[in-house]
């Protein structure tokens, strides 16, 4: 009926795009995983992408200007972001897109960040924060260097995560650190300097798991496996989550 027609609309979109090299660098350029960075700026074919994956990024969009439409009605002296910032040094330039520009009380900038999380991940946070999670940490500190870049002196960054299934909302601090944006500007011009054929190591490995080979998760919702790793096969975990395996 209705969502066969929508599925089939979204895979017809994405396979309409032009396949092209990223040139223009974004903070999902600096992943750990610099190979996969690399697949992209070179313009490797991704694999095909399932509908839900957009939905999921049209609801996440959604979420943020809830949280942010509600936290200016709460009183809170809240800006939204449509605007694509720079971050520019040493020759190497980075775009990110903030989610918000937070100032309390005492004049203090914050930068304001927002993700919806699935359960489990919502859970995960609640009990450790990021927990060093460098994703979303780099992407950050990054959004702080480029409101700085705009005469912005924020702090830091107030990372705000909704649980995608109930609505609960919960919140960390990430004090601004330099150091985080040089590491990641590093990986950035390791892919710059890359060629298709000299690309960067692989950051992940496959676990050895009763005799057979497993990759990780990072791996197997990558959009370049069947580029690292040709010869695992892929296969669905009973929950429906992919897994690429191995026989030895």
């Amino acid at each position: 009926m209705l969502v066969d027609k929508i599925e089939k609309f979204l895979i017809k979109q994405d396979k309409e795009k032009p396949l092209v090299a990223h040139k223009v660098f974004t903070t999902m350029f600096t992943k750990a995983c610099q190979r996969q960075s690399a697949y992209k700026f070179h313009a490797f074919v991704p694999k095909e992408k399932q509908a839900r994956m957009f939905i999921n990024f049209e609801i996440g969009y959604a979420v943020e200007k809830v949280i942010l439409e509600n936290a200016k009605k709460a009183g809170c002296e809240i800006e939204f972001n449509n605007a694509w910032l720079g971050v520019i040094k040493d020759g190497t330039n980075v775009v990110c897109k903030p989610d918000g520009l937070y100032k309390d009380k005492k004049g203090v900038l914050y930068n304001v960040e927002i993700k919806k999380m699935s359960e489990y991940g919502f859970k995960s946070f609640k009990e450790n924060g990021l927990n060093n999670d460098w994703g979303y940490i780099s992407q950050a500190n990054f959004e702080c260097e480029a409101w700085k870049q705009q005469d912005m002196n924020v702090v830091g960054t107030i990372f705000i995560v909704v649980n995608g299934n109930t609505g609960h909302l919960a919140e960390e601090f990430i004090k601004f650190d330099s150091k985080v944006v040089e590491k990641m500007l590093a990986r950035v011009r390791t892919v710059m300097n890359s060629t298709k054929n000299e690309l960067p190591e692989r950051y992940y490995k496959p676990e050895l798991k009763s005799g057979k080979e497993y990759l990780p998760v990072e791996c197997s919702y990558c959009d370049y496996t069947q580029h690292c790793w040709p010869n695992f096969k892929l296969m669905f975990s009973k929950g429906g989550s992919p897994l690429y395996v191995k026989e030895n």
